[in-house]
């Protein structure tokens, strides 16, 4: 038929891209590419010739060149298979946000079909967007229940909310449908995790490396499982494996690097921890301090900007380095700034007193003028951190003399010995339930032992010990340095 329409009208445009609709199809995408540009060369702005030049780019691995295309034309002019490649290019170059109002196009042009909304739901859970997503999903299950990895993904969506006993359903539907996903293995594996069922979810990440022995995912999951069974070994070897598979994955080497710290060895450790920026975690949350990086280059009359990053955790044990590059900036020759949570300001800067002339709290209006900065989480690789060569002069934060003369003043009075007790760390870190310890079993451990007074130093969490078998004074903290002077 194409062949008639061409010796009718060799001249067509529209039999021009239609042949080449066919080249491609038959896998002639040479001659398939030759005619779309000779099209263009005819008619400059043809839709149909600019959507079939962006799927051969899309093809052939090139997502740029085919957003390229695509952005000659608009997606009024574009069928549905044509958006849906334009949102593919945009979601493959990291352009989400146009991804996504390239997928409500498609919603609109199509709104009758599953692959649609499933489209518009995948765009927005690579974004990031899981609730948004859970609201696309659903009306791709309502067209078509069984499209391939719909389950799969509305699982995905749940875990990725927090919300891991409604993943439950879809993951094992996924598996049902499709027992030879891996995917769907890895994330029942996750999810089984998160319900603290680790012998489980070892079995599930067992399974997903049965079908699919050197995907990366299906690695780590399996690692993760043996890592909260406490086989460390076997966790190691098996990131090491998949760091081989995805050598550019940030989460899985970053996950490779706490497993290879974990077993001492710092000097890999440090360097993999570098890749904590790229990693689900923590990627997009570098800030733009509109100064290069560190990376060797001579500090001589420079000044250094080093930064607190992640929790307050994470600043409280690395702090300790910042004599180390407050020292070998001076040596260069160089001035040092260091930045903190503003919640740490003070504590940190009566600990650092004799080391930094400053102590800049994070939410200060504007920052000092630097020539480089450094991640407070980047300093011990800087310094060639071993195991043997830690800082290890404690304390290396000071309590308030004040302050603590008057909390000794204050406890001294019974006669028995005071202990402060905390249950929980930060209630939003994803692995906080494996760090608390629920009230009224901490309570009951407690009650019998005798000679002790019990002093709640839990933020928000005096109202927790009300119905509790012992008795127990609440120390109102209001910030952290008041955690700095605990009972005796």
């Amino acid at each position: 038929m194409i062949r008639d329409w061409r010796k009718r009208t060799p001249e067509s445009v529209d039999a021009i891209v239609a042949q080449a609709a066919l080249d491609v199809e038959l896998g002639d995408t040479a001659s398939a590419r030759t005619a779309l540009e000779q099209v263009l060369a005819t008619v400059p702005n043809h839709p149909r010739a600019l959507a079939g030049l962006a799927h051969l780019a899309l093809c052939a691995g090139d997502a740029k060149s085919a957003v390229d295309w695509f952005q000659q034309t608009g997606p009024e002019a574009l069928d549905e298979a044509e958006l849906s490649d334009w949102c593919e290019a945009l979601t493959a170059t990291g352009d989400l946000t146009h991804g996504a109002d390239i997928a409500r196009h498609l919603c609109e042009r199509a709104p009758k079909a599953a692959t649609s909304w499933f489209q518009l739901g995948l765009t927005l859970h690579h974004s990031g967007f899981h609730e948004q997503a859970l609201d696309a999903y659903p009306k791709a299950h309502a067209l078509d229940p069984d499209l391939d990895n719909l389950c799969n993904n509305i699982g995905a969506a749940y875990l990725q909310s927090g919300r891991t006993e409604e993943a439950m359903t879809p993951i094992r539907r996924a598996i049902e449908l499709k027992p030879s996903n891996p995917l769907a293995w890895i994330n029942l594996s996750d999810a089984l995790l998160k319900l603290r069922r680790p012998d489980d979810a070892a079995l599930a990440a067992r399974r997903a490396c049965a079908l699919a022995p050197t995907m990366p995912l299906a690695l780590q999951a399996q690692s993760n499982a043996l890592k909260d069974l406490g086989q460390w070994a076997d966790a190691l070897a098996l990131m090491e494996k998949a760091a081989m598979q995805a050598p550019v994955s940030g989460g899985i080497i970053w996950n490779l690097a706490m497993l290879q710290m974990l077993h001492g060895d710092y000097r890999n450790g440090l360097i993999n921890f570098e890749h904590r920026w790229a990693s689900p975690e923590l990627a997009g949350t570098f800030p733009d301090l509109k100064a290069p990086i560190r990376r060797g280059e001579s500090l001589a009359g420079k000044t250094l900007f080093l930064w607190g990053e992640q929790g307050f955790g994470d600043a409280m044990q690395f702090v300790r380095f910042v004599p180390g590059i407050a020292e070998f900036v001076r040596q260069q020759g160089g001035q040092l700034y260091y930045c903190c949570f503003s919640k740490l300001h003070t504590l940190f800067s009566r600990g650092l007193a004799d080391v930094t002339p400053e102590v800049i709290p994070h939410d200060t209006p504007s920052l000092p003028r630097f020539g480089y900065h450094l991640p407070l989480c980047s300093a011990p690789l800087r310094l060639g951190t071993e195991l043997d060569t830690l800082p290890a002069d404690v304390p290396y934060l000071r309590a308030d003399a004040a302050a603590a003369s008057a909390w000794a003043q204050r406890l001294s009075a019974s006669g028995k010995l005071n202990v402060g007790v905390v249950w929980s760390g930060s209630r939003g870190h994803q692995r906080n339930p494996l760090r608390a310890v629920p009230v009224a079993e901490l309570a009951g451990a407690l009650s019998d032992l005798p000679g002790i007074e019990f002093h709640s130093m839990q933020i928000d969490g005096g109202r927790n010990w009300q119905a509790s078998p012992i008795s127990i004074s609440v120390i109102t903290l209001r910030n952290c340095e008041a955690t700095t002077t605990p009972p005796h």
